[in-house]
């Protein structure tokens, strides 16, 4: 608990829980000992409810240049409506999930009784930073929260699922730039249960998952912009707008998506979902490419320049 008077670094099965003024270090010299339960950066809870945190509810701040972080539950930047903006700063080093425990979140909302306090929760990632976490990655969860991912250079996160703007009007922003990989193992959700997201994509930097949606799952925005020769590669099927959602791809340059099932644009009732491809980009799809299909709804494809489509 930082700024008490019994503040250490947390050991193992330790709960670490910061919050309050100036940034804490970690380095391959200040390790927390063993694999600790959980990690809150910036925490809203009241010190007359769980976890009775001794401090007021504040923002935390992190700088990570070097070492290995494991944990085995949550993993949380902006919890529980703590006031401010919470931060981590990855300039190296690893966190890794031992376990399947918890998500990871950025920007987490559910407050206390009817409280729905603004939070907003940044992880950035640069130089080899790399995080490993089995459960999912939450990028700004439940109402008023705007949870933001950035990566750049060769950073690497790898998550068993992503979800970035979820639940009841969270905002989601991801900007991926130089080499740097996002990863989801199984189901990927851009703008879903109300939520926004924003993705912009530059450099060679991939985006890599199985199968999802991008808006959609009642009801959601997405908007996903490539640069560059950014990529977007995944291995079952996407949905770019689901039913009640708006959904908008652009691609540019001599960026790519490429399915090794099928995508659609446009599925279901109510639904808005255009892409428009510039430059020399290209889409490539394993099985069918649908646009427009079952129920009311618009979508669109547009290919302008040497752009390509291929089913």
């Amino acid at each position: 608990q930082a700024g008490s008077v019994s503040a250490r670094a947390p050991g193992a099965g330790d709960e670490g829980i910061l919050r309050g003024p100036g940034t804490m270090q970690i380095d391959s010299s200040h390790l927390p000992s063993g694999v600790i339960a959980s990690m809150w950066v910036g925490d809203g809870s009241p010190t007359n409810n769980w976890p009775y945190a001794p401090i007021a509810p504040g923002a935390g701040n992190v700088l990570h240049t070097s070492g290995t972080v494991q944990y085995s539950g949550w993993f949380i930047i902006g919890r529980a409506g703590a006031p401010g903006e919470s931060t981590y700063d990855m300039q190296g080093g690893k966190l890794l999930q031992a376990g399947t425990g918890a998500p990871f979140v950025l920007a987490n909302n559910a407050g206390y009784g009817s409280a729905r306090n603004p939070t907003r929760g940044t992880l950035t990632m640069s130089s080899d930073a790399t995080i490993s976490h089995n459960n999912s990655l939450w990028v700004g969860e439940d109402t008023g929260s705007v949870g933001t991912l950035v990566m750049r250079d060769t950073a690497r996160f790898e998550a068993g699922e992503v979800r970035v703007g979820l639940s009841r009007g969270g905002t989601g922003i991801v900007t991926l730039t130089g080499s740097a990989t996002l990863t989801s193992r199984n189901y990927t959700g851009m703008g879903t249960e109300g939520g926004a997201a924003t993705v912009t994509m530059s450099g060679s930097s991939l985006y890599a998952g199985n199968f999802g949606n991008a808006g959609g799952i009642n009801g959601g925005t997405s908007t996903w912009t490539l640069n560059d020769d950014a990529r977007i590669a995944f291995t079952s099927w996407f949905n770019f707008g689901g039913s009640n959602s708006f959904s908008r791809l652009t691609m540019n340059d001599r960026s790519s998506l490429k399915a090794d099932s099928y995508v659609d644009f446009g599925w279901g009732h109510n639904t808005d979902s255009r892409a428009v491809l510039n430059g020399s980009s290209s889409l490539t799809v394993a099985d069918n490419l649908n646009v427009g299909i079952w129920g009311q709804n618009q979508g669109m494809l547009t290919l302008n320049d040497q752009s390509t489509a291929v089913a």
